[in-house]
């Protein structure tokens, strides 16, 4: 008990104690989420508190912070382990909200596009990464979108090796686009009426054409359209095979009309 003079009654040292009884403690109703699904603790700090606190003091630990292993699969050992605050605790977790329909996080299925949505919430605010029809992409998307921007959040992990998978919409939207694509907005004043979709194009940062359209995807494929028409460098809401799979829909929807 020597090298714990003075210490044991620290907040660290609670934070040690507790640390191993989540891993070799099979009586803590904690243990099954830890210990019992073969998560440890280097014998480096197991053996040694002096060498947990050692760390602790050297690498960021505040009163404000809790311990948090980088990959919530591993272990608690130097090289998996920071001091977090509890926003990004709460962003690094193996749990999926119950509410999750994918099996895959940050994915969901947005039923106006028939499409799974990609999302990320951080920094209080939320920001939509893509969308895609196969729900396996989105779920790579999504984990290209975290190691590029070296955030918090807990991965999917199903990214094969050098594999990547970028976002789709052009640029990453705001929670306030409501539309799903880029330059496709339905502003309050006009929801009323019968084309409530407004679809937009600037160039040099003056508007060069807009229009009203009844839906989103109308709104979304006129502005490609004239995009492509007058071969502007703005950002576009389709990949080269999703606009020939709209140019053929539209094709067989004309011939049904005709």
């Amino acid at each position: 008990m020597k090298e714990f003079h003075g210490l044991s009654n620290t907040r660290l040292y609670s934070i040690w104690t507790h640390m191993k009884q989540r891993c070799y403690n099979e009586n803590k109703n904690s243990f099954e989420n830890y210990g019992g699904k073969g998560i440890t603790v280097c014998e480096e700090w197991r053996s040694s508190f002096i060498n947990f606190y050692t760390w602790a003091i050297s690498n960021g630990y505040k009163e404000t912070l809790t311990i948090d292993r980088i990959d919530v699969e591993g272990n608690y050992e130097p090289s998996n382990c920071r001091w977090a605050d509890a926003c990004t605790q709460q962003a690094n977790t193996r749990k999926l909200h119950s509410t999750n329909k994918s099996g895959y996080r940050g994915v969901s299925w947005n039923k106006n596009l028939n499409k799974w949505e990609v999302s990320i919430k951080t920094e209080n605010q939320t920001i939509k990464i893509g969308y895609y029809k196969d729900k396996l992409q989105a779920a790579k998307a999504y984990d290209t979108y975290v190691l590029d921007n070296k955030l918090p959040h807990t991965i999917n992990r199903v990214l094969e090796i050098d594999e990547r998978v970028d976002s789709n919409t052009g640029q990453i939207l705001s929670e306030a686009n409501t539309s799903g694509f880029v330059g496709v907005n339905s502003p309050k004043r006009i929801q009323h009426m019968k084309n409530p979709w407004v679809a937009a194009i600037d160039k040099k940062k003056k508007k060069v054409w807009s229009g009203y359209f009844p839906s989103a995807l109308e709104a979304a494929i006129a502005r490609e359209q004239y995009i492509i028409d007058n071969d502007l460098p703005n950002k576009r809401n389709f990949s080269e095979k999703e606009w020939e799979e709209i140019q053929e829909s539209l094709k067989e929807k004309d011939e049904k009309t005709n």
